[in-house]
């Protein structure tokens, strides 16, 4: 009989796609709107930093409080729900016409993109994969690449249809997609007669799939030494993603670069280009080696792309360009999908969605604090150099604490089955 494609790959698809469009705009893509909008307004770096700061912060704050939510709750009304939220935020801030309104918008896009791209999506493929989470994760976060790749043409249609307009087109799309897609979430393979990352299975196998997942409590995680090694790794991780994307093409094409604007785009485009082949590779080889080894050498090789990106000058040629992009984007590429097969490896997947939200309100705070530093070291000194610096430091930090995490904890034997017994 011909085998039925596993249902859990339309939702990863379906997620994937999501993650593209709000890549390609709110975060790789975010970086063509700054000189724009500061061109409007007049508005320095620092002011237009703590735009993102106000949507981490939501991450930070609303990740934990969705976790109980998501764990309990309808995925295809969650999805719906985060998205209109997302298209909201982005309608908003197509309309800003001062700092109180730009704030706002970003706001509402943190608190639905928070849900809708975040927190549902890598719950629900905890409770569907077991052994291909890690291509699961991997191909998910290919979104993100794509996103970045698509970095050029928000250029383009920034250029030819303003800002204003293409957030407001792409209010429209996010709406429409996402919603369309929402239909497809469903929360547990159980429910459907079916077991993770099987096609389908007797009520044995159901039973022995339910009796193998385990469920760490929040309070027992807190008190676990690798929850805050996972912390370390995740606060790097958000600092460096969220001030090398928002920076990346004001940081070229200022002072001591001198890029143009479309050359700029497409370094970042060469480095998300990468990372596509790279977040399906390093998902793949944590389905077959340990977690943990695999994070520590995506942190390293991502350190390493900063390290030539904070040499980078107006005298960089082009292999030098490529040469910071194959590393860092593999880095960026292992770091982000890994984090959700840790956590799972660790904790669990009963409470994923919960304990995954707490190391969520780490990745806010790096993402809220990390861009408007970057953004006042700017302003002040004129120079970006020095923060790079500063999370090369971070990322060898972040290196020791992956390579010191402790071994995850042996999980107990599943329950025999009703059957088992009766035959001794």
């Amino acid at each position: 009989m011909k085998r039925k494609f596993f249902y859990g790959w339309y939702m990863v698809v379906a997620g994937m796609i999501m993650m593209a469009l709000n890549s390609s705009i709110v975060s790789y893509g975010w970086t063509a709107f700054i000189g724009p909008i500061t061109q409007t307004f007049g508005w320095s770096m620092a002011d237009i930093s703590w735009a993102s700061a106000m949507r981490s912060l939501e991450i930070g704050v609303f990740n934990p409080m969705w976790g109980p939510v998501v764990d309990r709750g309808n995925p295809k009304k969650l999805m719906a729900l985060g998205v209109s939220l997302s298209a909201a935020g982005l309608f908003c801030l197509s309309q800003t016409q001062n700092l109180l309104m730009y704030y706002a918008g970003f706001l509402v896009l943190g608190i639905g993109s928070s849900l809708a791209i975040g927190m549902l999506p890598q719950t629900i493929m905890s409770r569907w994969f077991r052994k291909d989470m890690g291509k699961a994760n991997g191909l998910f976060f290919v979104g993100a690449g794509l996103g970045g790749v698509a970095v050029p043409l928000v250029v383009w249609l920034i250029d030819r249809l303003g800002w204003r307009n293409t957030l407001l087109y792409t209010s429209i799309v996010v709406l429409v997609i996402g919603i369309s897609f929402s239909f497809i979430f469903r929360s547990r393979p159980q429910d459907y007669g079916m077991v993770p990352d099987e096609r389908e299975g007797d009520a044995n196998d159901k039973r022995k799939q339910a009796n193998s997942d385990f469920g760490t409590t929040v309070r027992e995680a807190l008190k676990m030494r690798a929850f805050w090694h996972l912390v370390v790794t995740t606060i790097f991780q958000s600092s460096a993603m969220a001030t090398v994307i928002m920076f990346a093409i004001p940081y070229l094409t200022g002072p001591g670069i001198g890029m143009d604007r479309a050359t700029a785009g497409s370094v970042v485009s060469i480095y998300t280009f990468v990372s596509l082949f790279g977040r399906v590779i390093m998902g793949t080889l944590c389905d077959f080696f340990r977690k943990r080894w695999v994070l520590s050498a995506a942190i390293a090789v991502q350190t390493i792309g900063l390290i030539l990106y904070w040499q980078m000058s107006e005298t960089s040629p082009l292999w030098y360009v490529v040469l910071f992009a194959i590393p860092y984007g593999f880095g960026v590429s292992g770091v982000a999908p890994l984090r959700a097969p840790v956590t799972a490896e660790y904790f669990g997947t009963n409470n994923f969605a919960s304990i995954f939200g707490l190391t969520s309100f780490f990745f806010g705070v790096g993402n809220m604090a990390a861009p408007p530093i970057a953004g006042w070291l700017y302003d002040t000194y004129k120079d970006y150099r020095t923060w790079w610096l500063i999370l090369i430091g971070m990322g060898i930090v972040a290196l020791i604490a992956a390579v010191t995490m402790p071994a995850p904890q042996k999980k107990a034997e599943p329950a025999k089955t009703e059957a088992a017994v009766q035959t001794k």
